[in-house]
């Protein structure tokens, strides 16, 4: 009995050893598994801050009808990624980021990365999923904003840059680029406002009517640096107003 007690905790330490091992190697915001048939085995302490849910109420809750009851329905719509999803859980293969929102009621929609490792036995029989999830809705989130910011950008009838506290560029709109001409080509990212400024010139594109290059290249420096008030120019007939303005962050506009 005592030999029996023994190899009952020598395999129960191996078991609590390989579970924590795999966690470990994944890293994540809280852990969970699975049995054979898909359903919650364990959950860690961090699993109900996280998620937002009691997570012992889930144990013994299959993970299909888990999907059924808190995937968003926008999430549902992505057939195919699911489709995809199911038959790597189907072939007992690890996965990795595997991206999905729920739903977790009055409004609270949160989204996680995913990540699984098959458990199999001795015999090579498969014993269920372990794995961890990483709460990265803040980052979904901003991404969101991010690119609803660039589709404004983009529809604008005015044609606006950003460059960096040293002085780089970061980003610009179509239009202007459009503005650039054939020196639209050297707007990549981090090239000093001072180097573009040259590039135009170098590409011809000064304003019309300027007596000296020189002085509106000098003036039009010295006003990117110390933006007050505003510049006006006509190139090829057209008129142009440019605005500059100091952010609080260091950045020019």
């Amino acid at each position: 009995e005592m030999r029996s007690n023994l190899i009952d905790a020598t395999q129960a330490h191996q078991v609590s050893e390989a579970r924590f091992r795999d966690f470990a190697e994944m890293g994540s915001d809280w852990l969970w598994e699975t049995d054979a048939d898909r359903k919650f085995s364990f959950f860690s302490e961090q699993a109900d801050r996280v998620i937002g849910l009691d997570s012992k109420a889930l144990l013994g809750t299959s993970v299909d009808d888990f999907d059924k009851k808190f995937l968003s329905e926008s999430e549902k719509l992505d057939v195919d990624k699911h489709r995809a999803h199911a038959e790597v859980v189907r072939n007992h293969l690890g996965y990795s980021r595997h991206r999905v929102q729920w739903d977790l009621g009055d409004g609270v929609l949160k989204t996680f990365d995913m990540s699984g490792t098959p458990k199999f036995d001795e015999q090579g029989e498969f014993q269920g999923y372990r794995g961890t999830g990483t709460d990265v809705t803040a980052e979904v989130e901003a991404q969101i904003t991010h690119d609803r910011f660039l589709f404004a950008l983009e529809n604008l009838t005015e044609g606006i840059a950003l460059w960096d506290e040293d002085d780089g560029f970061v980003l610009c709109n179509d239009f202007y680029r459009e503005l650039a001409g054939p020196a639209a080509v050297e707007l990549v990212p981090g090239v000093e406002f001072e180097t573009w400024l040259e590039s135009q010139f170098k590409h011809g594109i000064v304003p019309d009517g300027v007596d000296s290059q020189r002085q509106w290249y000098e003036e039009r420096l010295a006003y990117h640096r110390d933006p007050v008030g505003t510049m006006e120019a006509i190139r090829d007939g057209n008129w142009y107003r440019i605005q500059g303005q100091k952010l609080r962050d260091g950045h020019t506009g």
